[in-house]
């Protein structure tokens, strides 16, 4: 990582999503004609950021903090499955003294076993200026020995809400001695496009300015950004994850106490880098690769949360990615998960991979997993060439098939836009015989920071009607949180809330960004979805209902405005 400066250009709305006060009815839908127009949007713009981000790994007071390992992570030439926790100062110029912007807030971890592959998963959160209070949220793959590399935003809050994007990176100087580096994010690049969303948002890169922030309104932006027509691509392969053997390709590296006693090994993080094929057999030919994490985050059911990038390294999309986070319910016939963004000819992406078992080892864990089935809208939906979607068809010989659309909701059986308003309480229980979230990482400091830097918890948290734990079960909030935060606590959320009740029964939503947990009222980016919420784009307000000082056990109020077909 190092000192980074970043260039981003986002897409924004002069005002911003209102939301109702809490109703009594849990969830509310309606259909909208527009549904900008309908939640008070103002017009579209692009926006440039340009700022230094700092990663100090040594010293009394490093920025990042190691907080899981494998047991070979040592033995690893790319250091695989180490995990950082990291609080990183963003400023306007290379120098640690240069006015301070705001900070990048979370984890990044070594996904990589070829070559040094860091998963980001991190909110970077801005504090001057006319974006303060904002922030916007990375998810996917830096391959950091690349002298570029670009990396997808997946959303934001305040003024970015419902951003999407990419980041271009280019390694400008590192100290491999103090592992100090500065990575110029898109200098020399095209100075056209480097993200968007689905909803509006983009990120792109233009030259380097001298002020950090500069935005301009547009009146299309695929069209200001040079982005081609929208098409929809066809992808199917297969996912070898492999335990055991001297080469595994996911190893554990992190785990609650309660773990091995648990029946769905509740707490356990793997690190996985595991090969994409063409066909089940491992030594099919080889697609590319999904890396990244993924954790046991169900108590009564085996429920994993991914937060994984696959990349692809053959065919017309070698070089690209699609970022996945959210649910995984491994043990269903057939699963889908929300892909997030995307690199490559898959930036701005947006979409759903289904997976089905095609094989498993009840003995190793050993598993073939089949991207691809059935007749409808299935696996991924990404962009291409700029803006396209990717949906799952019957299986076909080919991996990759990709068609011009002139409406791909339209082709892919999508209905009219709605927004949708949930209201729920989410419960956090760390104390007594069976909490409902569980430390599962930490750095060595962690015990004597004031904010507990560097703890993970993995959590399979009630989401109810009423605030009493006794009140009508909704569903669950799955996945990991941990504290990223050294000088406030600053909690980075990565988790799936799933609803079992109602109208939204099976579906889905993923939160991926920053929850200051101590302010009065916080937002967190919707990044996706399922079921229901495919394709899904939000922004959840969380408000603290109770919480006990002693144990840390709370009770938070969630108002939750969804954009979804």
């Amino acid at each position: 990582m190092g000192k980074q400066l970043v260039l981003l250009l986002l897409f924004l709305f002069s005002s911003m999503i209102a939301f109702p006060a809490a109703q009594s009815e849990s969830r509310k839908t309606r259909p909208v004609d527009d549904w900008r127009e309908s939640l008070g949007l103002g017009k579209e713009k692009v926006s440039h950021l340009h700022f230094y981000f700092h990663d100090t790994v040594r010293g009394k007071t490093p920025s990042a903090v190691k907080v899981a390992e494998a047991q070979r992570t040592n033995q690893s030439a790319t250091l695989f499955g180490k995990v950082m926790m990291a609080d990183e100062p963003l400023t306007e110029g290379p120098e640690p003294t240069s006015k301070l912007l705001g900070r990048a807030q979370g984890i990044y971890g070594y996904s990589g076993q070829s070559e040094i592959t860091l998963l980001m998963a991190m909110a970077y959160s801005f504090t001057s200026g006319r974006y303060k209070g904002s922030s916007f949220s990375i998810m996917g793959e830096n391959h950091v020995t690349h002298q570029v590399r670009e990396m997808p935003i997946v959303g934001g809050t305040g003024l970015f809400r419902l951003a999407r994007g990419v980041a271009i990176a280019k390694k400008y100087f590192f100290n491999d001695t103090t592992g100090v580096a500065i990575v110029d994010y898109n200098r020399e690049m095209e100075k056209q496009l480097v993200v968007v969303v689905v909803f509006l948002f983009m990120i792109a890169f233009p030259e380097a300015e001298s002020k950090p922030w500069k935005t301009r309104p547009v009146d299309d932006w695929r069209k200001s950004l040079g982005l081609g027509k929208e098409k929809v691509s066809h992808l199917h392969f297969f996912f070898h994850d492999t335990l055991s053997g001297k080469t595994p390709s996911a190893v554990r590296i992190a785990e609650a106490p309660v773990t091995d006693h648990s029946a769905t090994l509740f707490g356990v993080v793997m690190m996985a880098d595991d090969p994409l094929t063409e066909g089940p057999e491992l030594a099919s030919k080889l697609l590319g690769r999904a890396q990244g994490m993924y954790g046991s985050a169900g108590q009564g059911e085996l429920s994993l949360l991914m937060a994984m990038a696959y990349s692809f390294t053959h065919g017309r999309y070698n070089g690209s990615s699609i970022s996945i986070m959210g649910k995984n319910p491994a043990l269903n016939p057939v699963r889908e998960m929300p892909i997030v963004g995307g690199t490559g000819l898959f930036r701005f992406a947006r979409g759903v991979a289904m997976a089905k078992t095609h094989w498993f080892n009840i003995t190793t864990g050993d598993a073939i997993v089949e991207y691809n089935m059935g007749k409808q809208l299935m696996v991924v939906v990404v962009v291409v060439v700029f803006m396209s979607m990717i949906a799952f068809p019957e299986a076909e010989s080919k991996p990759w098939k990709t068609r011009p659309v002139d409406d791909w909701r339209k082709s892919l059986g999508l209905g009219k836009e709605k927004v949708s308003h949930l209201h729920f309480f989410f419960h956090d229980t760390l104390s007594g015989k069976t909490p409902s979230a569980v430390r599962i990482a930490e750095a060595p400091g962690t015990d004597h920071s004031a904010t507990l830097f560097g703890v993970v918890m993995m959590a399979d948290d009630p989401l109810t009607e009423g605030p009493e734990p006794t009140s009508k079960l909704l569903g669950r909030a799955q996945g990991m949180y941990g504290s990223a935060g050294q000088g406030e606590l600053s909690l980075l959320m990565a988790m799936a809330y799933s609803f079992t009740h109602g109208r939204y029964n099976g579906s889905s939503i993923s939160i991926m960004g920053k929850n200051p947990a101590l302010n009065p009222v916080r937002e967190m980016p919707i990044v996706g979805g399922t079921g229901l919420f495919r394709f899904a784009r939000g922004v959840a307000m969380a408000k603290t209902h109770w919480f006990n000082i002693t144990t840390g056990d709370a009770i938070v109020e969630y108002n939750v405005t969804v954009i979804h077909f």
